[in-house]
């Protein structure tokens, strides 16, 4: 992976996962080229006859992808909410399913 500011490749110990939800794998990633920090989730499934994983989407992630609303200035400050009362605990996150008021950020 490249940094998504100045391009740099991140290098291993740049890169930590933060968590897991099923086969959606949370990542930080630090660019000490820039200082971009960035989260990423990537969707981690075996491929039919191999034990190798994936993170490539399928057709069904591009066509969901693809119909999503663009980000606007209301997705940014409900983010902002969230992100202002949050305190890391995926886990806990992710099994009651609320962000900033009740609804969290659409994942």
């Amino acid at each position: 992976m490249k940094c998504s500011a100045c391009g740099e490749r991140y290098a291993a110990e740049d890169v930590s996962v933060i968590g897991r939800y099923g086969d959606v794998l949370f990542f930080s990633v630090y660019c000490p080229l820039c200082q971009r920090e960035d989260l990423v989730a990537a969707e981690v499934r075996e491929t039919a006859g191999s034990s190798a994983a994936t993170i490539d989407p399928g057709q069904e992630e591009i066509y969901v992808l693809s119909d999503m609303d663009a980000v606007d200035a209301d997705d940014v400050v409900n983010m902002h909410c969230f992100l202002k009362g949050f305190d890391g605990d995926f886990a806990r996150l992710f099994h009651e399913g609320k962000g900033c008021e009740g609804s969290g950020p659409r994942l």
